[in-house]
């Protein structure tokens, strides 16, 4: 376990690895930083592990008493048969105006290969010398193989076509469909897992596909900005409009930067996603209209 300090924020990190690695072996290291209350802490990316892959990593955030806590766990490995080092990381700590960079120590592995030391090519031994009847059951294999993936190909092209000739169910409408998928999200409490990216890209997900569905137009292959411009152009009510453009621009970081904000931020990012769905939601026909669309029933009152 290593401490260090840098003004009013700490760090420390806990490194389990064995005395000695080979190729492929997994080991973890956990990044602890305590800064004060609400600041944001940004972790380093992959590339600046250098030489180290990052197989998976994720976050848990916890408040005290006027600091909070930020704990990165990676799941690491290394593809290189020789000694290696895992850099020094920087952390950036921004608290109000102040920013500062937290960096561990510079950690070196031994890394085996998985040959023995006293391997040697052999490169003047050659193949057996086999006489007689050579064997076929090489040929009734291979024949077998061909004969079973004939049949699986087979029964695909016909589960695939009875798939086809069978409609599929209508989706539900728009709104109904977002509103399933945000109650399905919060029942999965990726924050509570410390999964803030996952969390926002759903909810991310969720906006652009309601937008999609419910005003016509190819908004999950939109970027932000077009996106930004297209709720600017839109007659959409000012609330509405507001809620889906402060949301879209306090996601980019999350999703792309890695920034992690605070509870209260990512709450709202929910509320204000779940707020625009609400706004836009299709108002049902005036009575009138509605009476106009079943002139049946209309003449069986009469």
């Amino acid at each position: 376990m290593l401490a260090i300090q840098a003004g009013a924020a700490r760090l420390s990190t806990d490194l389990r690895v064995p005395d000695s690695l080979t190729v492929g072996d997994r080991f973890s290291l956990t990044v602890s930083v305590v800064a004060p209350a609400n600041a944001q802490v940004t972790p380093p990316d992959e590339a600046a592990f250098g030489g180290i892959a990052v197989k998976e990593w994720n976050s848990q955030r916890a408040q005290s008493a006027g600091a909070d806590s930020v704990a990165f766990s990676y799941l690491l490995t290394t593809y290189v048969p020789k000694p290696c080092t895992i850099p020094a990381l920087p952390f950036l700590v921004v608290t109000d105006s102040l920013t500062d960079t937290l960096r561990t120590e510079p950690v070196p592995l031994r890394v085996l290969s998985v040959l023995p030391s006293d391997t040697v090519d052999i490169r003047d031994i050659k193949p057996p010398f086999s006489a007689g009847k050579p064997s076929l059951w090489w040929l009734w294999a291979l024949l077998v193989l061909a004969a079973a993936g004939t049949g699986v190909f087979v029964l695909v092209r016909w589960l695939q076509r009875r798939r086809a000739a069978r409609p599929a169910p209508p989706p539900p409408p728009p709104y109904e469909e977002a509103m399933e998928a945000l109650r399905v999200l919060e029942m999965d409490n990726l924050l509570r897992q410390g999964m803030v990216q996952a969390y926002v890209f759903r909810l991310s997900e969720i906006l652009k596909r309601y937008l999609e569905r419910r005003f016509s137009f190819n908004a999950q292959e939109f970027t932000t900005e077009e996106i930004l411009a297209w709720l600017h152009a839109s007659t959409l009510a000012r609330p509405a409009r507001a809620s889906a453009e402060w949301f879209m621009r306090e996601s980019e970081p999350v999703k792309f930067a890695r920034f992690l904000p605070d509870d209260l931020t990512l709450e709202q990012m929910g509320r204000e996603v779940r707020s625009f769905v609400e706004e836009t939601r299709p108002l049902p026909p005036p009575p009138e209209k509605a009476a106009e669309s079943a002139p049946g029933e209309a003449t069986r009152g009469a």
